[in-house]
């Protein structure tokens, strides 16, 4: 859960946000000290101006003030790069209103769930993040398939440097900043990927919830499991798309792993087949979800993944187009 963050030790600053609190029910964790995660996971940070704080990132900082505000608290604006410094006294209705979360302060997490293996799962999950990095988005994609040979191959970026799962494994405490600029990337997009071992649930949340203060968009390149990951998948995630080709089979599949989920986030992309007798519509039916999109195979898509370069250079054809109007339509550009 995201929270307000007030670094302070004045106890009568520290009362006055107590009494503002009681009226918004906003979360508020108060620290002198706080840590990377800590920051990492604010929505808004609130500083005394008294304090000799070190340099650190985040884009909502709010310097405060027990009385009309002096140099000092200025010059911690600026070192800070704060939004705002304001006094308490005669503020309050301001403080009210900014101590509740701003909607926008935390990331969509977008998953992609292939019903069956070679849904095409992967490929549209990286062709959706470089679309919406492509819009001016500031966007993370995310590798939770072992099985898969890692999402940077399907970018591009196999060869990039930059942390992998495995480097993560043993560090507890990091800023979704610092996670974010550790990470390979290309064409905008920030890519965490996988190599072989499952990620523990522990680890999934920390590292999600790091991340969500940093960027706009987690894609989610998902196992066919959900459990795989507890409930973890399911609680964090805004949308779930279904991935699954027009088959008999797949659509058996996908009716059961719908059986224990309740629909409400649920959508459905499906790769149209030659050869099958199913339609998307029928399929979208028979789950009892909504059809978001129907998406072809492009052949230049998977040459230019097999011979790694990534799916990137595509921008035109049925599938760019297809996965530009996707992303348009589920406001993720």
């Amino acid at each position: 859960m995201s929270y307000a963050l007030l670094i302070a030790t004045s106890q009568a600053v520290i009362d006055e946000f107590a009494k503002m609190v009681a009226v918004t029910e906003s979360p508020l964790i108060v620290e002198a000290n706080p840590s990377p995660a800590q920051i990492s996971g604010a929505y808004r940070i609130f500083v005394e101006s008294t304090q000799l704080v070190e340099s650190i990132f985040h884009e909502e900082i709010v310097i405060v003030s027990s009385q009309s505000p002096d140099v000092t608290a200025w010059r911690l604006a600026i070192a800070l790069e704060a939004k705002a410094v304001v006094e308490i006294e005669g503020e309050r209705d301001w403080f009210l209103d900014h101590l509740v979360a701003p909607i926008s302060a935390l990331a969509q997490v977008i998953t992609l769930l292939p019903v069956v293996g070679g849904s095409g799962a992967s490929t549209l999950a990286s062709a959706m993040a470089v679309e919406s990095a492509r819009k001016g988005k500031r966007v993370c994609l995310v590798d939770l398939d072992p099985h898969g040979g890692g999402i940077d191959i399907v970018c591009g970026a196999e060869e990039m440097p930059g942390a992998r799962w495995p480097d993560l494994v043993e560090v507890d405490d990091i800023s979704g900043a610092d996670l974010l600029r550790s990470l390979p990337e290309c064409r905008g997009v920030r890519i965490l990927a996988m190599r072989s071992d499952p990620v523990t649930t522990e680890k999934l949340e920390q590292i999600i919830r790091a991340l969500l203060t940093a960027v706009d968009l987690i894609y989610i390149d998902s196992t066919q499991d959900l459990k795989t990951h507890g409930p973890s998948i399911y609680d964090i995630s805004n949308q779930i798309l279904l991935v699954s080709p027009t088959t008999v089979r797949a659509t058996t599949v996908a009716k059961r792993m719908l059986e224990s989920q309740a629909p409400d986030k649920f959508g459905l992309v499906v790769r149209q087949l030659p050869g099958t007798g199913l339609t998307p519509l029928a399929i979208a039916q028979t789950l009892g979800i909504s059809l978001k999109a129907q998406v072809v195979t492009d052949s230049r898509v998977v040459e230019q993944i097999e011979q790694g370069v990534g799916l990137g250079l595509v921008s035109i054809g049925a599938f760019s187009k297809q996965v530009s109007q996707l992303c348009t339509d589920l406001e993720l550009v």
